[in-house]
């Protein structure tokens, strides 16, 4: 029989009782000593630490070296941001959001709401999906999705001069107001003109004041008013209303079937069609313009048309008797 047996976890010859002689018996204890003097726990050193056998209670460190291979790594929630002059350089929770403040100890949230805060530029707690709000060259932009305006809903507004220090204007509701109310801007007019808004909401500029709808086929290159073509004025307006009809030419035939006051400003406003005073125009009135021609239909009351011009330029007054012009020709 041998006189001593390996360990079986760090191969230590550890003397059999009763067989390794005296010396011999020294010699192998001090062998075994030196062994586990030298051990580090690696593997053939020892049996491996296992998580029970850590008891970690002070900070760890790693002398500038890497902690890799992590899995995951679980933070304890902290219930405020760490703000102390050892916190900084730290990657932490808070509640169920991340933090992270940098060398300066700038306490940086980086997780909000389940997603993640907004980057420089933007701005944080938006839903998810497609909208954002971003800052650049001095504009705010806020989009409900990718190229669509989102609507902002906020207390009062101040607006300044874009100056430092500059003055400002505040927009604030009034008290105890009743219900919701909406402000609509009017067109921008060709020239300066007053501005007034009623009690729905609707701001209209001088001209718009004494017609109530504008047509104007520059509406899409910029021109001022509400329609580009006068069947689509005649067809939004109600009976009673009137519709000025701006300089151009208006290549549609009119059919006027509730009673309106529709004006021209005079030559320079061409129908190219032609106009139809149809049933339910009783005691309408069309001025100022031409156009290849004038139907009144049977059964129409005391239409007019004054200073109309056809189109080889022949002028038609009409007195408003209750005269009719049908199918005016050249």
């Amino acid at each position: 029989m041998s006189n001593t047996s390996p360990s079986p976890n760090m191969n230590m010859p550890v003397p059999n009782v009763g067989v390794d002689p005296g010396p011999d018996w020294a010699n192998n204890i001090n062998a075994c000593l030196s062994i586990i003097d030298g051990h580090n726990h690696a593997l053939g050193t020892g049996i491996q630490i296992n998580p029970d056998g850590i008891n970690i209670n002070a900070d760890l460190v790693f002398n500038d070296n890497n902690g890799t291979e992590f899995r995951a790594v679980r933070f304890s929630p902290q219930g405020t941001a760490l703000v102390t002059p050892a916190d900084v350089g730290q990657l932490y929770e808070v509640g169920v959001d991340l933090y992270y403040n940098d060398g300066a100890g700038n306490v940086i949230r980086i997780t909000q709401g389940g997603t993640v805060t907004g980057a420089t530029g933007t701005i944080t707690g938006l839903p998810s999906g497609t909208a954002s709000a971003s800052y650049a060259a001095g504009t705010f932009v806020f989009e409900s999705a990718t190229n669509l305006p989102a609507t902002l809903d906020a207390g009062s507004v101040i607006i300044r001069d874009e100056t430092a220090g500059g003055n400002g204007i505040t927009l604030q509701a009034p008290n105890s107001l009743p219900g919701d109310y909406s402000v609509t801007l009017p067109l921008l007019p060709s020239q300066q003109e007053p501005v007034t808004i009623d009690n729905a909401g609707n701001m209209k500029t001088q001209r718009q004041l004494v017609w109530d709808i504008v047509v104007n086929s520059n509406l899409g290159s910029g021109g001022v008013g509400d329609y580009a073509t006068i069947s689509a004025a005649i067809s939004a307006a109600t009976a009673g209303q009137s519709i000025l009809i701006m300089t151009g030419t208006y290549t549609e035939n009119v059919v006027i079937n509730k009673l309106l006051t529709i004006t021209g400003l005079g030559v320079g406003t061409v129908v190219n069609g032609s106009v139809e005073f149809a049933v339910g125009s009783s005691d309408s009135l069309m001025q100022d313009f031409s156009a290849s021609g004038i139907t009144i239909d049977s059964g129409v009351v005391e239409a007019s048309v004054i200073s109309f011009w056809n189109a080889s330029g022949f002028k038609v007054i009409d007195n408003g008797s209750g005269s009719f012009i049908q199918g005016m020709q050249e």
